[in-house]
């Protein structure tokens, strides 16, 4: 989290404005001031889709962005999808146990050991 200049926690009530805030770059010039109703109503369209206050913390990204309306391009939504990903993958995920019977299943074939010399003999054997 040092990689952020802006370090509030989030909760439940500002989660959204302290999303918009640590990813925007915000302006140098004190003229110009984020777009509150844009980036809110991209943020609600983007919570929409995943509701988890969890996730959108992790899905903070490392850089700075103009805007919210980059996760809606391409190279946003594989960057959303992404950190879906990492964010849902479970490392305590244990394979199936496969038990084997104890007694042998099924028949034995004779398998013999001459094998047939043209294609007419081998359909006959069958």
């Amino acid at each position: 989290m040092s990689k952020f200049k802006y370090k509030k926690e989030f909760t439940e009530k500002n989660f959204k404005s302290e999303f918009i805030i640590s990813c925007l770059q915000i302006p140098k010039s004190k003229h110009k001031e984020i777009a509150w109703a844009k980036e809110m109503k991209i943020m609600n369209d983007l919570v929409k889709k995943c509701s988890n206050i969890d996730f959108w913390l992790h899905a903070r990204t490392d850089f700075q962005i103009p805007s919210l309306a980059w996760f809606l391009t391409d190279n946003g939504r594989k960057y959303l999808n992404e950190r879906y990903k990492t964010f849902n993958f479970e490392f305590n995920i244990k394979p199936p146990q496969i038990e084997l019977e104890k007694e042998k299943q099924g028949i034995d074939e004779d398998i013999q050991l001459k094998r047939p010399k043209t294609l007419m003999d081998f359909i006959k054997k069958r």
